[in-house]
């Protein structure tokens, strides 16, 4: 691809302004009560057929699929269990797909920064591209800020995202089309978003230095996180209620109970790993991040005990987008890599 390289770094930059290897990753099972075990997993990595493809996020889809967007490649990408990959490009005003997440509709949603135009698509199972959306930038901090972040499926058949250059969440329903909220808090740079176990959606606040609550009807709570310039990008709901976030800027995670509003930090033993994404495990009682510059999958109980970190395969693979998959497993994207990468827990 022509200039391939130079794109994919200007992508990764706007982005953040915004083999088989087995190994003991950590994997915790409930055995009794807060008692864990640990698991054994084998990793695996799938090149992309797209060279330099820039992979970004990656979500289960409606079919038993992982779905996952080529920031670079311009592509939405599909993988099965086995590793079998498909790719389809997108339309010309839906070029530079960045996150992506399944809909109740039975489609796969994603979010794209096409021509500096913030924009929200759709794509059926079967590799059909629907009609989108143009998000207003009308309300965007300066032309420089246009940017679109996130994206998840929320409660009564809606979708949610976070407008990075409007400072606002933005939620589209299938009945009341697209409508967005003001946070409070100025320049808070909404991140991450993603559906709790309370029926709300909880999204980061990268330069806000907090943690947001947003409701069905667009009432906001924010929560200061207690580590000044922490930089919160990735969230993820657990089953115990728990909210839990990376620490960019900090190199720690964070969980909050949502019942009191406190928030508790664990240091990540790389130092500068440069945190990304985090998702829950798929027993629930388990979490899982990436490092993009320390080059590792780490995991956690969900209290936060027995932190471990593995490295990736690859080397300097730049891990970004994470998420549990079926069959016990757990899947990423490897950005600089260009493959992604598969955890099986047995």
């Amino acid at each position: 691809m022509r200039h391939a390289g130079r794109k994919l770094a200007r992508v990764l930059a706007s982005m953040m302004a915004t083999s088989v290897l087995a190994l003991g990753l950590l994997s915790l099972v409930a055995c009794s009560g807060t008692s864990y075990r640990l698991l054994t997993p084998t990793f695996s990595e799938f090149l992309l057929p797209t060279a330099q493809s820039g992979p970004g996020d990656i979500t289960p889809g409606p079919d038993g699929a992982l779905w996952f967007t080529e920031r670079v490649g311009d592509k939405i990408g599909r993988i099965t269990s086995t590793g079998g990959i498909q790719e389809y490009p997108t339309p010309t005003d839906f070029k530079a797909p960045l996150h992506i997440t399944a809909g109740s509709d039975g489609n796969l949603w994603f979010t794209a920064q096409s021509s500096d135009v913030k924009r929200i698509g759709s794509i059926t199972p079967t590799g059909q591209f629907l009609s989108g959306y143009i998000i207003p930038a009308n309300n965007d901090i300066s032309p420089a800020s246009d940017l679109i972040g996130d994206i998840t499926s929320g409660p009564s058949s809606t979708i949610w995202f976070t407008d990075i250059g409007g400072n606002q969440i933005g939620r589209i329903a299938q009945k009341g089309g697209l409508n967005e909220f003001p946070i409070p808090t100025a320049n808070s740079e909404p991140s991450r978003i993603v559906e709790g176990p309370d029926g709300a959606l909880w999204f980061t606040e990268s330069k806000g230095n907090q943690i947001g609550r947003i409701t069905l009807n667009g009432s906001i709570t924010e929560y200061r996180i207690p580590t000044a310039n922490c930089t919160p990008v990735g969230i993820a709901a657990l089953p115990d209620g728990a909210i839990w976030f990376t620490e960019r800027g900090a190199n720690q995670i964070g969980r909050l109970t949502p019942s009191t509003g406190a928030i508790k930090e664990f240091p990540v033993k790389t130092a500068n790993s440069h945190l990304n994404s985090i998702t829950a495990g798929p027993n629930g009682g388990s979490l899982y991040f990436t490092e993009f510059d320390g080059n590792n999958i780490g995991g956690a109980t969900p209290t936060g005990e027995s932190l471990q970190e593995y490295p990736i395969p690859t080397t300097a693979s730049r891990p970004l987008g994470i998420t549990a998959g079926p069959n016990s497993t757990i899947w990423f994207a490897e950005y600089y890599g260009n493959k992604i990468g598969r955890i099986t827990l047995t």
